[in-house]
């Protein structure tokens, strides 16, 4: 199953098959089965390198079908980034300016506190 996963067949078509556990068993294991589990999620991984091949094919042999050729690269980057963020996901960036002190952050704090209602709190007492 996990061979066939890789090569980029889906998992439902896989279950259709003579011999293969029915989907709702394969999630069963994945529940119970920690081995079993390890291998498919490096199955989906590896899935994600044989979509990318696909995508290419796709851009390099147009079927004359312009939206169907998008939809279809479109779903296969949608789901490898959610299988493989780190690898096909978005890039984000954070940056930083400026500069962070206790002593801002100290002052901040007590002006916040200045800021609160007084009374209903038993610390105020």
């Amino acid at each position: 199953m996990c061979e066939r996963l890789i090569s980029g067949e889906p998992l439902r078509q896989i279950t259709k098959c003579a011999g293969m556990p029915g989907e709702s068993t394969v999630f069963q294991w994945l529940a119970r089965h920690d081995e079993f589990a390890e291998r498919y999620a490096r199955a989906r991984a590896l899935q994600t390198e044989h979509m990318a091949e696909e995508v290419f094919e796709i851009a390099d042999n147009p079927s004359g079908d312009t939206q169907r050729d998008k939809l279809r690269v479109d779903v296969r980057h949608w789901h490898m980034a959610r299988v493989r963020p780190g690898r096909w996901g978005d890039r984000q960036r954070l940056e930083h300016s400026g500069a962070l002190t206790i002593e801002g952050l100290m002052r901040e704090m007590r002006q916040r506190n200045a800021a609160l209602p007084k009374g209903g709190d038993p610390d105020d007492e």
